[in-house]
């Protein structure tokens, strides 16, 4: 990571350094490089009134990285960050994706499977013996009426 020299906070709060807004201006249109947010009436008003660097940040990163600004200003990189930079590289072992992929989808027709069977499970009333008792019902008039 490096230094943020002069750095434009857009409206969307994505901050971002100088050279590199202008950079973006440049070659691509208004817009946010993070969110593609339009940023042109934004960036036309503050270019006027020359308010486009965050003047605190700004001030706050010099006073607390005063070495390290003065050697990215001058186009120098400091060496302490060069070699503390590890970029992590997360790979995935073969087959581990598809076995991730295989779960997911075994979870998801299981899901349907429990909502299909939820939707098609036979409702119980409170009186679940009620065809029991009108067959006996039916029963003892029949024998009644002989």
């Amino acid at each position: 990571m490096e230094i943020l020299l002069e750095p434009v906070t857009l409206p969307c709060n994505h901050t971002l350094c100088n050279p590199c807004f202008q950079s973006t201006v440049e070659k691509a249109n208004l817009c946010c490089p993070f969110c593609r947010r339009r940023v042109s009436s934004w960036t036309r008003y503050h270019t006027r009134r020359n308010s486009l660097v965050n003047a605190d940040l700004w001030e706050m990163i010099q006073k607390h990285y005063a070495k390290e600004c003065k050697l990215r200003i001058s186009g120098q990189e400091s060496k302490e960050i060069i070699e503390e930079y590890q970029p992590v590289r997360l790979l995935s072992k073969p087959g581990e994706l598809r076995r991730e992929y295989e779960e997911e989808i075994s979870k998801v027709e299981a899901e349907r499977e429990a909502s299909r069977r939820k939707k098609t499970k036979p409702v119980r009333t409170t009186s679940g013996d009620c065809w029991p008792r009108r067959r006996r019902r039916r029963r003892d008039r029949r024998k009644k009426e002989k």
